[in-house]
Order: C-alpha cells, then structure tokens, then sequence
C-alpha cells in the first residue's frame, strides 16, 4: 500500500479526519519499516524550527526515495534514522537510510518501536450523528468559535419562536489523545485518554452541569450564582464554585478518585457526601461502595499529566501501568499477583518518552521484562 505523503504531515500536526485516520493505521500495520519513517516525520514537526536536523524539503525527498524503494520491494530491512551530525551535515548530503539495524538494540526495544506517546487529539460528536476530528489547533479559545461554525445546528427561528434548548456537545478522547478545551462558562478542562465529556453549548438556569467517565482536570470558573455540577459513570456528584481539582472514573479500575489542588467542593454517592479541602482526596471504591476522605502530600502530582508528566508517588504498580496503556496506546498483559507483589512504585518521567525509555525506568525498580507484539505488551517477572 502507497499512502499519500500529505496524510503523514497532517497526522503529525493533528489534522486528518477518520478516513485518512484509518488509511494510516491500514499502511502503519502493513511493515515495520513504514513505522519507523512515520516516527521520524513525528519527531521533525515536532522539532522547534531552530533545532531541525534537516528541513521539510529534505524530509520530502526522502519520502520520495521511501516510495521509489517500496515499488521496488527489495525485500531488505530499512530503517530510517537521524540526519548526519551538524559538523558533517555540510560536508555530506542527508543520509537518513541505513540498511541494519544497531547491532546493540534487543529484541525486546526493536518490538516496541512503533509504541508511540500520545499526541493532541479528540472526537466531537454532532447531534446528527457526525463525528469530527479535533486537533490542537481547536483548543482553548478558538473551541467556542469552532463549535458555532461546526458543530451548533443553525438558528433562524422568527422573532416570537421559543428559543432552542443548548446544544449538548460530546467529546470523547481516544487511547493515546489528551484535549483542552474552554467551556461556555470559562472553565478550562484538560481530558486525559479514554476520556468523555458531555456538556451543553451553553449553561442556562441556575447551575452548569456535565458528565464525565474517564480522566479530566477542571479550573473551573468562579460563579456563586451557579454551581458547577460533575456527575461521573459512577453517579457520583461533584459540586463546586470555583476550584481546581482532578477527577480520574475509569470504569475499568476499582476506584475513583477526586483529588483537590485548590478551593473547595463536595463529592456526593447518593445520601453519603464528603467535603473537600485542598490536599485532599475523596475515593469512591467500586467493589464494596465505600466513599472515604484521605490527605494527599503532595496533590500537584495528580494533575502531573497535564504539564506532560507522569508523576506517580508510591502507586500500586497496576495503576502505573493501566496509565502507561492508556497513553500509548496499547494492551498490557500481565499476572495480577505478580504485579501486586511490588506494592508501591514511583516513577516520574516525561510523558512524551519513548515507550521503551519509561520500560527502563520501571525495568530498574522491578525487574521486569516486557516483549511488544503489535498493540500488546506482555510483562513478565
């Protein structure tokens, strides 16, 4: 399969729609030497200008070389690499191609090099069933411009008609997406992966209520007048005026957890209500329906996601891991009494690493090893 070298450039800058989306993901799954050049583009658009090994012109001539050896099917495994040194860069011509591998990297590294940090992205679902791609370019205060060219039905209606109730707004983070929008009201949300909101395009009444299953950081805007209302898959009900917290409901993980940086607000299951001051977190467990207040040291550290870090402070290993999936992109297979054997884990690193950097980091402290097979991951101890 040829694909189109646009599709390439507007994945990296977050701009394809569904169709080109799969067209991709058909062409990435078809050999691994497509996934090494789709990571090379990857890393040069996200390069500061001033820091670029070779230019966009360069790269384009080598996509044409991909091709021209693709048709060919030589049948020999290429591998894209960096550009010469900067010393070198003008005495040579760009190289970019070898024909081997490093003789050093382990099997365990080559499987898991296609295993790619997460990037900007989100979906808007339309009432007439639509669903658009969202890219960086629509966050934050181009999100309310963007909605009403996009998404909001038009609303011609006389000047005696009823006005329509809000638009109800749905976005849903895939693995591997992380979003930040503005609502209505001002509110900023930051949405982690495998994340949904559904709010209305505009808070009318007495109260501004969303939804959420997932993971979300809210700087919600301050408005006495109006309570800011989360209610979660859970049912749990989130009340606030104005504060800055993280709400993390997966459904697949026993708990819930609310966790208070700044400000105050309420957590509520059904008649069982607990009220939270900041460094402190409000934990919903699933299997016995228990709601319970705990002190955090240092809350900052579960909001670390939104600053492009993982930042886990003595956490069960599972929960590090279920993040690590979620981000990247992928399943991991693993014996949960094994897992469970290391108790509390740290690790803090930059969640933009490559998949097999933060390995190492967790390989130090656990010894674990790890063999990638696609989209799954296998650890064993």
């Amino acid at each position: 399969m040829i694909i189109n070298w646009d599709i390439l450039k507007k994945s990296v800058l977050g701009t394809l729609n569904l169709r080109e989306r799969q067209m991709l993901e058909r062409w990435l799954d078809e050999s691994e030497r497509h996934r090494d050049f789709y990571e090379t583009v990857r890393k040069h658009y996200a390069e500061p200008v001033g820091k670029l090994e070779f230019s966009d012109g360069e790269l384009d001539a080598s996509w044409q070389r991909f091709t021209q050896r693709a048709k060919r099917k030589s049948g020999r495994l290429i591998r894209l690499r960096a550009a010469a040194a900067c010393a070198a860069a003008a005495a040579v011509t760009l190289g970019i191609w070898t024909l081997n591998r490093p003789a050093s990297t382990t099997p365990e590294e080559r499987s898991a090099l296609h295993i790619t940090a997460g990037t900007t992205q989100a979906i808007l679902c339309v009432g007439d069933g639509e669903r658009i791609l969202l890219s960086d370019r629509e966050q934050d205060s181009e999100w309310q411009k963007f909605v009403a060219e996009e998404a909001a039905p038009a609303r011609e209606e006389a000047a005696d008609s009823i006005p329509p109730a809000p638009e109800q707004i749905r976005i849903e983070i895939p693995k591997g997406g992380e979003y930040r929008l503005r609502l209505p009201d001002g509110t900023t949300a930051w949405l982690n992966a495998e994340t949904v909101i559904v709010y209305p395009s505009e808070f009318v009444g007495e109260g501004r209520a969303v939804t959420l299953s997932g993971e979300a950081f809210f700087d919600v805007a301050h408005d006495p007048s109006k309570p800011f209302t989360i209610t979660t898959a859970d049912r749990l009900e989130i009340t606030v005026l104005g504060t800055r917290f993280n709400v993390s409901s997966y459904l697949d993980v026993d708990r819930a957890q609310v966790t208070l940086v700044e400000g105050s607000l309420s957590v509520a299951d059904g008649e069982r209500k607990v009220t939270l001051q900041p460094s402190q977190q409000a934990v919903f467990d699933r299997t016995d329906r228990t709601l319970s207040l705990h002190d955090v040291e240092d809350p900052s550290g579960c909001c670390a996601w939104t600053n492009g870090m993982f930042d886990f402070k003595l956490q069960p290993l599972e929960t590090i891991l279920d993040a690590i999936s979620k981000w990247y992109d992928i399943r991991i297979v693993y014996d949960p009494a094994a897992v469970a054997r290391f108790g509390a884990i740290t690790l803090q690193c930059d969640r933009r690493s490559d998949f097999t950097h933060v390995m190492e980091i967790l390989q130090e402290v656990t010894d674990l090893h790890y063999c990638a097979e696609g989209k799954t991951v296998r650890i064993t101890f």
